[in-house]
């Protein structure tokens, strides 16, 4: 009586090695094997046994098909005749690759109806599957007209129009506000003074609403310089005591509405007597900016801090219409 017997599986190579799967875009790989006898001769209808080091990560069929599950790390593992190999198998999230804003664009207004407006943001992948659980931060450009919460909520604080840029793992998506004031005004329109001893007092900015005033340019034709004091006071000074001092802040001046292919210098000085700016920065109409400076807290200062502004024109057309100076007084 003869009786056939298998040539024994000497080698077993499964391919890939490894794969990085990403949940949602790439879920899945198929694993190959080839199995070998001892004269490296292929070996064909032999049975494959597939095993998951971890399935909270990976699962595979008993065709070798790996489906992504969750991030981490997994090691698959074919077996047949007495011999294995191993697939590992890495498992990310998809990626953000678009983040849309809703409304992209809207108007609010200071004091009226609405004053509020909840922002909606939905992140989606490459595919196009919607993403959940991912980090979300929102700015303003420029500050002052508008706040934006953690969550989304936007409030009108100062008439004006900004640009509200939402950013998750590097990608953006913008909506666009305008503000009025319910009073009508579009903001306090100054006549600066181009003399630093008779420079316009604004009167005084806190931490819990900025200063937005419009101006134009006092002298176009002789190019003099636009000069304004203003004073940053804490809404609430802190008690000085051993461990605690006054709270650090930050002094803000941004400059907009400034020429097409213009460049302005915007300085920022401290205490009665601008002599040598704190901050400067040159500004040109398609690249805004701001200047700002940082405030350390003394026990033995007072809770006001006072702050020259001086708006000069440096080279293209000045301006004869309205520029914009926001100005922020808030813990860094």
């Amino acid at each position: 009586t003869a009786i056939a017997v298998p040539v024994p599986v000497h080698t077993l190579e499964v391919t890939p090695e490894s794969a990085e799967l990403q949940l949602i875009v790439s879920p899945t790989v198929q694993l190959d094997v080839v199995l070998k006898d001892a004269d490296g001769n292929v070996l064909t209808d032999r049975d494959v046994e597939y095993d998951s080091s971890d399935e909270d990560v990976a699962t595979v069929d008993e065709n070798g098909l790996v489906t992504a599950v969750g991030e981490g790390d997994a090691t698959i593992t074919a077996t047949s005749g007495g011999e294995s190999d191993d697939a590992a198998i890495t498992v990310q999230r998809a990626p953000v690759h678009t983040v849309a804003v809703e409304p992209t664009s809207f108007a609010l207004v200071v004091g009226g109806d609405p004053s509020t407006q909840q922002l909606t943001v939905t992140l989606r992948d490459e595919a196009g599957n919607e993403l959940t659980g991912r980090d979300v931060s929102f700015s303003v450009d420029p500050m002052g007209v508008v706040t934006v919460t953690d969550d989304g909520l936007v409030t009108a604080v100062a008439a004006g129009d900004a640009t509200i840029t939402v950013t998750s793992e590097g990608v953006e998506g913008e909506a666009t506000v305008s503000v009025t004031d319910a009073s009508g005004s579009d903001g306090d329109v100054y006549e600066p003074n181009n003399s630093s001893e008779t420079a316009a007092d604004l009167g005084t900015i806190n931490e819990a609403r900025p200063l937005l005033i419009q101006a134009n340019f006092h002298d176009p034709d002789t190019d003099q310089d636009d000069w304004y004091w203003i004073e940053a006071q804490q809404g609430t000074q802190t008690q000085c005591n051993p461990v605690s001092d006054m709270e650090d802040f930050r002094f803000r001046v941004s400059l907009t509405g400034i020429p097409v292919e213009s460049d302005y210098d915007l300085y920022l000085y401290a205490d009665n007597n601008p002599n040598s700016p704190l901050e400067e920065s040159r500004l040109g109409s398609n690249l805004p900016d701001a200047v700002s400076r940082d405030l350390a807290g003394d026990c033995g200062a007072s809770d006001r801090f006072g702050f020259w502004v001086r708006v000069q024109h440096y080279e293209g057309p000045a301006t004869t219409d309205l520029y914009t100076l926001s100005m922020t007084f808030e813990r860094p």
